[in-house]
């Protein structure tokens, strides 16, 4: 997720971003991240569960960046208003229910609609996918975090929408490509 947050950093900096939204935020780390590094940015942060929320409420008092995070029950975009941000950012559920029971031990804390998703992992991208670029601003950025051998497919299915322009893979500390950033069309 490091990986991620640098991504959407490197690009807020070059393009002088101000709105972001973070679609399934769970603790709030990756907006609380976003929101200390860039300072005029502010940020709508979104999950399905209300005690997730709850969570990065704290994390977000606690690092004193809550004055500029507006924190939204919803199911992806469901109850998102339309509006336009310059990043969206996300690290969804991506493992396939086939692994269950085969992860790390430390993944068997975690929430498990945090981690399983269905479609071969997928599901949740092309969710997303399908409504992204309503909530894209011209220039702006999606930046998603993906799983092992899932970028390729990832950027077939923003590719498959004709709502985007460029796709470029960004790679983990261990070679492998980790984030997919889509471009906003035109």
């Amino acid at each position: 997720t490091e990986i991620l947050v640098a991504s959407a950093i490197e690009h807020a900096k070059a393009n002088d971003a101000k709105r972001a939204i973070d679609l399934g935020t769970g603790s709030g780390a990756i907006a609380i991240s976003l929101l200390k590094n860039l300072l005029k940015l502010s940020i709508t942060a979104s999950d399905l569960s209300i005690p997730a929320l709850e969570i990065a409420r704290i994390n977000a008092r606690r690092h004193l960046v809550e004055h500029r995070l507006q924190f939204v029950v919803s199911d992806w975009f469901e109850n998102i208003a339309l509006e336009k941000y310059d990043i969206i950012v996300s690290n969804p559920p991506y493992i396939e229910l086939t692994e269950r029971g085969k992860l790390q031990s430390e993944l068997q804390y975690e929430p498990q609609t945090a981690l399983y998703a269905d479609n071969d992992g997928l599901g949740c991208y092309r969710t997303i996918l399908t409504q992204a670029h309503e909530y894209l601003a011209g220039g702006g950025k999606i930046f998603l975090e993906v799983g092992f051998n899932q970028a390729a497919a990832v950027a077939e299915i923003a590719k498959s929408t004709n709502n985007y322009g460029a796709v470029h893979f960004v790679k983990d500390y261990s070679g492998i490509d980790r984030v997919v950033v889509i471009a906003a069309a035109g």
